[in-house]
């Protein structure tokens, strides 16, 4: 009888703690910056198919720089980028033929702040050779992020 007890009561513990645990985010923006003092923030509100909290839109600020080359990049992307968060972690990839973005946004368990890494690889074309055109990949890897939620 004493098991049974105890069997049920860590469920009740468990079963009262979900709906915490599930609302590690709150709706609305959160702001604040890369580890090089860029701005970067996200919008998160119910994805309109399932209303699920997404991340519904981002602005991706960054500096990467270009391999074998001086030059710099200094841009940002900004879009929908619509990821599911799901216990309260985001992952969002992105591939194309010009460039790869991505990021991984863990919420606090009080949804006030987000921290992660932000990774952007973006192509350019370097003209600095008057004879030859040439394509260089500029990266911004494992950029540390803090957001608060606004």
């Amino acid at each position: 009888m004493g098991r049974r007890v105890v069997g049920f009561g860590i469920a009740a513990i468990v079963a009262s703690l979900m709906p915490a645990l599930a609302m590690a985010q709150a709706a609305g923006v959160y702001a604040g910056s890369n580890s090089a003092g860029r701005p970067v923030s996200v919008t998160v509100s119910a994805d309109q198919a399932t209303q699920q909290l997404s991340i519904t839109g981002a602005y991706l600020s960054y500096v990467a720089r270009c391999k074998h080359s001086s030059i710099v990049l200094s841009a940002a992307d900004e879009g929908p980028f619509n990821t599911p968060i799901a216990g309260g972690l985001a992952n969002y990839v992105s591939e194309s033929p010009y460039g790869y973005v991505s990021y991984s946004l863990q919420f606090s368990a009080d949804g006030k702040t987000a921290t992660g890494q932000l990774t952007v690889i973006h192509s350019v074309v370097d003209t600095s050779s008057p004879t030859r055109l040439q394509a260089r990949y500029c990266i911004d890897a494992n950029d540390t992020v803090n957001l608060v939620l606004q």
